[in-house]
């Protein structure tokens, strides 16, 4: 109706030939108006089983990496399109605005144009998306937009965005149980033992390595500020993993007045991430600590201590034979320890070589208590001769005793020198990101090698193995392999950073990276256990660029 009115107006008051040009012009507008573009995207799901993923994880932290799946840009529209651009955002909701936060845009500009109804397919690969690290936790969207500039004029420009939501959660550290604690009541300098701990991060996102510490407060809150007793440290725990310990001890003060106090454990001590809950990290128990009466007790021996071999290779272990050690004082022993040293006299004392030492709880009068076998290693850079294995009863003097002289036996020992190489990692490899693509190049660290042992090595290889196990086998594949010349002794071989290529026809899912002296076992060395380390990977799918 508004196109017949116009018609008639210029009927009225134009020529023919005004008319006809303004009939033109009017009918040019009108097929311009007519014939626009419509851009709409489509996708190939990640994952399988027909899974409708655009993005994956759909759970995860802060800074941490999405991966997007691949995206067609089609037209159905009526005109052509040279030109567009594709954002990825991150938003609140799935519309896009001007709130929503750019993370990935790409501009490309085409030889043929986008043609209406063009069935060719216009296929978007994307990098990894990494997530800004301070998005608060919550649900969003992650939005794909097509034109999200609005530079085309669309007939519909409502069929511009793809989207699905997702979850931004922080890791959870918790108990799992309840331990006991023992004892009840201990004297000033005694252990207090946490046992059978169960620790579970609860949150479907993972958390990296971590430290606990056992802690002495004068009340229930437990606080980094509190008088630390014990430290120890955790690898990593994936979403709902869980880890354990057997038992935490730590050793009060031994200027500890007596009373009542609480000990606990405090998960992530360090601080070093942020969690959903807070509040759940401490487990605490209440401890009496009783000083003993001023009547001293005195330590001794009932039997047993020997040891074998009494020749021995420097960088091998020495057995010691069970012994039994009793309280012969008037008064009770607070918990104390006994160390193993190695002496060049039969003086034994604390500036000797501390080979091993055995924390024991506290002795009352009369009672004796049993201490079992024990191992402990030579040192491989200790010279050959003649030398003194001694046992020292309360070796850090935390028990008063009315005879200090009858503390310690010793036996004598021949060592013969380490004479064999000893290669070993000074300074660990690392990598420098969890996750990388099969067919992408995964960051190293720099590192280090080193022959700690007596007698140059000879030429050998390191490799870098590539297993879906902690432990490595033959059947692992090699990603590749590094040949030392040879390293003298006490010689270091620094190694720059660089980076590994991961195959690209490697599955995706959870890996190690062994790094691993002389795997092939060209050396002989005096200690084969100190030759690997080992990091875990997250491999994903090969990325392919169209």
């Amino acid at each position: 109706m508004q196109f017949t009115s116009l018609l008639y107006e210029f009927s009225v008051f134009s020529k023919k030939g005004t008319l006809i040009a303004l009939l033109g012009t009017v009918f040019g507008s009108w097929h311009q108006l007519a014939a626009a573009p419509d851009l709409y995207l489509e996708y190939h799901p990640l994952g399988n089983n027909h899974q409708s993923e655009l993005v994956r994880p759909a759970v995860l932290k802060a800074g941490a990496t999405i991966q997007l799946a691949h995206v067609h840009v089609r037209n159905k529209g009526t005109a052509a399109v040279p030109n567009v651009r594709v954002g990825v955002y991150l938003s609140r909701d799935d519309q896009l605005d001007a709130e929503d936060r750019l993370l990935i845009s790409h501009q490309t500009a085409y030889q043929n144009a986008i043609e209406p109804d063009n069935e060719r397919k216009i296929l978007w690969i994307f990098q990894p998306v990494i997530l800004p690290v301070d998005v608060p936790i919550g649900t969003y969207y992650v939005l794909v937009a097509v034109d999200d500039n609005r530079l085309v004029q669309e007939s519909d420009e409502s069929n511009n965005t793809i989207s699905q939501s997702i979850t931004i959660a922080l890791p959870d550290l918790r108990f799992d149980n309840r331990p006991s604690v023992s004892p009840a009541e201990v004297a000033p300098g005694g252990g207090v033992t946490f046992n059978n701990i169960q620790i579970r991060n609860a949150s479907p996102v993972s958390i990296g390595d971590f430290s606990l510490g056992l802690y002495l407060s004068r009340d229930a809150r437990i606080d980094p500020n509190d008088t630390l007793l014990a430290e120890f440290g955790k690898n990593g725990l994936g979403a709902g993993n869980d880890t354990s310990m057997r038992t935490f001890t730590g050793w009060l003060p031994t200027d500890l007045p007596s009373g009542e106090y609480h000990v606990g454990i405090l998960l992530d001590n360090k601080q070093l991430w942020a969690e959903s809950d807070e509040n759940n990290n401490t487990l605490t128990s209440i401890v009496r600590v009783s000083r003993p009466a001023e009547r001293p007790a005195n330590l001794g021996w009932a039997g047993g201590d020997w040891i074998r071999p009494t020749t021995i290779q420097a960088g091998e272990s020495i057995q010691f034979d069970a012994l039994a050690i009793r309280n012969t004082g008037q008064g009770p022993a607070a918990a104390f320890v006994v160390g193993y040293y190695l002496s060049k006299d039969q003086h034994i004392d604390g500036s000797d070589l501390l080979l091993h030492s055995v924390g024991l709880e506290s002795l009352a009068v009369g009672r004796q208590q049993r201490l079992a076998e024990q191992s402990m290693l030579i040192p491989g850079s200790v010279a050959s001769g003649s030398y003194y294995i001694g046992v020292m009863l309360d070796a850090e003097n935390q028990v008063a005793e009315t005879n200090e002289s009858d503390n310690t036996r010793f036996h004598p020992i021949t060592i013969n020198a380490n004479r064999h190489p000893d290669l070993s990692f000074s300074r660990s490899p690392r990598l420098l990101t969890p996750f990388i693509n099969a067919g992408a190049l995964l960051p190293l660290s720099e590192w280090q090698i080193q022959n700690q042992g007596s007698v140059p090595a000879q030429e050998f290889q390191i490799s870098v193995i590539l297993s879906r196990q902690k432990t490595y086998s033959r059947k692992d594949k090699v990603l590749q392999t590094v040949t030392v010349s040879g390293l003298k002794s006490g010689q270091t071989r620094d190694f720059k950073a660089s980076t590994l290529r991961i195959p690209a026809n490697t599955r995706a899912g959870d890996y190690y990276i062994h790094f691993v002296i002389d795997a092939d076992s060209r050396i002989a060395e005096g200690d084969e256990k100190n030759n690997a380390v080992s990091w875990p990977v997250k491999i994903g799918p090969v990325l392919i660029m169209y």
